[in-house]
């Protein structure tokens, strides 16, 4: 009877400990000679269903092409822009919409020594408007579509380089009467653009590099931004790194880790790591209070490794908002932001490049396969954890346990219907 009795205890606890699984939706394939842009789900047609929207750059043709796909990933729609990037590094593009229209912006470096930011008309194919900015260096964009009171703008953000330093600006734009009509900018942020649920607020990374003749420093920091004003209204987060002839050291990473649901933000999430000499030197996760800006907590604990974080989103935790979930290529981590516990870790079935929430708050992990394919997965099931933090992808109920001393003991439990 007491073999008995463990082998049910083993098996309750293998019920328990069952990890985070996943499902795949569907498969898209990719042409080879473009380069993916833009992922995001978006009501195209006024349907109250939302269509995946793919935007790729074919640098060949000069023009960006949009795939839009139904919810079980078939082709509806293909449409054309004429564009003309010097090169594809750091292109970045967003769909947005108003009572007005349908519109696309993308920002591309345009010429040796400047970049662009181009309004499109979604619906008519249309290039209607376009702003040039001066650079000598393009490195990378991000890019954010906020209305009020139907009136539509666009936060752009750039990372830019002149002679001998490296620059972030957030520009401001509004589109009124098919114009893209620049409101104003603020410097030193606009490295990734985060939106809260907090009215006229987002974060933003800035970034600011500098040096000369193998000496350089390199500043990244958050900022709390009122984007009707566009003022900084505090800074947190700061870090930097110095290089000279002897020492390299770089932030390979810095990141703002709660996207996608918008009620996630009580805190601010930070990742930052760094290499010396091209090895592993650290890595930080850093919580903020987001009505101050003071720390809250910070753990450089990682489970699964000292590798970049290859894909990261905010996720529901027994239905609670206030978990992470971040990915280093087929690892997976689960971190309560409140706390800085790590609840769960496993190795994953997948590798994700991007995380990106429907309207409907519903995950979907994009990754590729052998076969030039887009792969689209989803969770299999809701995620559940026991108040000691053992994690299980579905309610169980365990009424008493066993007690292997008892030959009588009665265990009830009740298992999901695997039909």
């Amino acid at each position: 009877m007491k073999w008995i009795v463990l082998i049910l205890i083993c098996c309750c606890n293998s019920l328990l400990c069952e990890p985070v699984e996943f499902e795949l939706d569907y498969s898209i394939p990719i042409a080879p000679y473009v380069a993916m842009i833009s992922r995001q789900f978006i009501d195209i047609n006024d349907d109250q269903i939302d269509e995946l929207v793919l935007v790729f750059a074919d640098s060949e043709n000069d023009l960006l092409i949009s795939k839009e796909y139904d919810t079980s990933g078939s082709l509806l729609d293909t449409k054309t822009f004429f564009c003309y990037p010097a090169d594809l590094f750091g292109i970045k593009a967003e769909i947005g919409k108003n009572p007005t229209g349908t519109f696309l912006i993308c920002c591309f470096e345009a010429d040796s020594v400047s970049y662009n930011i181009n309004l499109y008309n979604y619906l008519n194919q249309s290039l209607i408007d376009e702003f040039t900015f001066p650079a000598l260096g393009f490195r990378y964009a991000d890019m954010e579509f906020v209305s009020e009171n139907d009136e539509l703008f666009c936060l752009v953000g750039v990372l830019y380089s002149l002679i001998h330093e490296d620059l972030s600006i957030l520009h401001k734009f509004k589109i009124e009467n098919e114009q893209l009509i620049e409101q104003s900018n603020i410097e030193l942020c606009g490295c990734s653009i985060l939106p809260l649920n907090l009215p006229g607020l987002i974060a933003s990374v800035g970034s600011h590099g500098y040096g000369d003749e193998g000496y350089w420093t390199d500043y990244y920091e958050t900022h709390l931004v009122d984007y009707n004003s566009m003022e900084s209204q505090y800074n947190f987060g700061l870090i930097h790194a110095y290089s000279d002839p002897d020492t390299i050291r770089i932030i390979t990473q810095y990141l703002l880790l709660q996207k996608n649901h918008f009620d996630a933000f009580e805190n601010i999430l930070t990742y930052y790591r760094t290499t010396t000499d091209y090895q592993f030197d650290e890595q930080v996760f850093k919580c903020y209070d987001i009505e101050d800006g003071n720390l809250i907590w910070a753990s450089s604990e990682c489970e699964i490794g000292n590798a970049n974080i290859s894909a990261y989103t905010s996720i529901k935790v027994n239905e609670e908002m206030h978990y992470v979930m971040y990915f280093k290529g087929y690892e997976v981590e689960i971190r309560d932001v409140l706390s800085g516990d790590i609840i769960h870790n496993q190795t994953s079935a997948i590798c994700p490049f991007d995380i990106i929430a429907n309207n409907e708050q519903e995950l979907h992990f994009f990754g590729s396969d052998n076969n030039g394919q887009m792969t689209v997965y989803k969770l299999t099931e809701p995620i559940y954890v026991s108040s000691e933090h053992v994690l299980f992808s579905h309610e169980i109920d365990l009424y008493n346990f066993p007690n292997p001393f008892n030959p009588s003991t009665e265990i009830k439990f009740q298992l999901k219907d695997i039909d």
